[in-house]
C-alpha cells in the first residue's frame, strides 16, 4: 500500500455494528494525512471495514470503497424506528454481497497482512447464555481465535470475514478449516480484547506502531498490556452510541454524523501526535546545538589554557 509516509503502521479495527462508519472517516483522514498501513486486523464490522483496506491499492481507494458501502447501507436502511428491522444489513448474505462486490479476494495475496477475529462456537445457546452471564459476573469468556486471512482458502476466507462481520446471534456461524466460528468480538468480552484484536499485529509486527480505531469511547480495552509496544488509540469524542440500539442503527444521518466524526477525530488525535513529535524534535534539535556549542567551548577553552601556558614557559625561560 503506497502513501507518503515511509512509516507502516498497524491498524486495529474494533467492532460495533453500524458504529463501525467511524471507521470509514478515520480511514478517509489516515489517506490525507499520509498514514501507510502495514498491517490490519478487525473484529465484527471492523472485519468487513479491514477487508476493504487490505484488498485496496491505496487508502485512498480504500476510504472512497469504504463511503461507498456505508452510503449503500444508509440507503438501503428502513425508515423504521424499530432497530430489529435493520438487522438484515448484517445478515450473512448481506455480508457476502457487500464483500464480493467491493472486494477483490485474489487482492488479498497480494496487500497487506490481514487477521480476523473470530469467536469458536459450541452451540448458539451455549455462547448466548455464555456471553449473557459475562455480563452479570466476573468471569470472562473464552479467547478470540486470530486467523490470517492470506493463509486460508479463497472460500474460507469470505467465510471467516462474514463470520466475523454479521450479527452472531441473529445469522449464526460459518465453519472453517473444522471449526465452527462466529462473531470474534465476544472473545474476552470483559476486556474487549477479541473485539480489539491488537495481539496478532503487535505479535508479528512489534516494531510498527499500532493505531487502534475504537467504537466505544469507554472501552476497557487497555494498551498498557501491551508495554514493550508504541499504541496510538483514536476514541470517538463524544461517544457515538447512547444505547445498544444504536449498533443497528444504519439511518443515513447517523451514517454520515459516525463518518464525519471519524474523520475529525482522527485528524484531532493525529495532529496532537505530530505536533508532540515535532516538539520533541525541536527540543532534540536545541539539545544536540548544546551539546555542539559546548565542545567548541571546551576546545577553545582548551587552546587558551595551552596559550597561557607557553606563556608562563616563556617567562621562565
Amino acid at each position: 500500500m503506497k502513501n507518503r509516509s515511509d512509516k507502516n503502521y498497524n491498524l486495529v479495527l474494533c467492532g460495533g455494528g453500524a458504529l463501525g462508519a467511524f471507521q470509514a472517516g478515520v480511514i478517509k483522514a489516515f489517506s490525507e494525512i499520509g498514514v501507510s498501513i502495514g498491517c490490519v486486523s478487525g473484529a465484527s464490522i471492523g472485519a468487513l471495514n479491514a477487508a476493504v483496506v487490505a484488498s485496496s491499492s491505496t487508502l485512498k481507494h480504500a476510504a472512497n470503497t469504504l463511503e461507498s458501502i456505508w452510503m449503500s447501507l444508509a440507503e438501503k436502511s428502513p425508515d423504521a424506528s424499530s432497530a430489529v428491522l435493520q438487522t438484515g444489513l448484517l445478515s450473512k448474505n448481506n455480508i457476502k454481497r457487500i464483500i464480493c462486490n467491493f472486494c477483490d479476494n485474489s487482492a488479498f495475496d497480494k496487500g497487506i497482512s490481514f487477521y480476523v477475529s473470530l469467536y469458536p462456537k459450541e452451540s448458539s445457546i451455549t455462547r448466548f447464555v455464555e456471553l449473557i452471564t459475562t455480563s452479570f459476573t466476573d468471569e470472562d469468556t473464552p479467547e478470540s481465535d486470530y486467523l490470517l486471512i492470506q493463509e486460508l482458502a479463497p472460500e474460507d476466507r469470505i467465510k471467516a470475514i462474514v463470520a466475523s462481520a454479521c450479527l452472531p446471534w441473529f445469522y449464526g456461524s460459518e465453519k472453517i478449516n473444522g471449526k465452527i466460528y462466529t462473531d470474534g468480538g465476544q472473545g474476552r468480552f470483559h476486556s474487549r480484547k477479541g473485539n480489539t484484536p491488537a495481539e496478532p499485529v503487535i505479535k508479528n509486527n512489534r516494531e510498527s506502531t499500532t493505531i487502534v480505531a475504537h467504537l466505544e469511547s469507554d472501552s476497557p480495552w487497555n494498551r498498557f498490556d501491551y508495554t514493550d509496544s508504541t499504541i496510538i488509540e483514536i476514541r470517538p469524542i463524544p461517544p457515538l452510541s447512547k444505547d445498544f440500539t444504536d449498533i443497528f442503527d444504519f439511518t443515513k444521518n447517523k451514517i454520515l454524523s459516525y463518518m464525519s466524526q471519524g474523520y475529525d477525530n482522527t485528524m484531532k488525535t493525529m495532529t496532537k501526535i505530530a505536533d508532540f513529535m515535532n516538539s520533541l524534535n525541536y527540543l532534540d534539535s536545541v539539545f544536540s546545538k548544546q551539546i555542539e556549542i559546548s565542545k567548541e567551548l571546551n576546545s577553545s577553552s582548551l587552546k587558551v589554557e595551552n596559550a597561557m601556558q607557553k606563556i608562563k614557559n616563556l617567562k621562565r625561560t
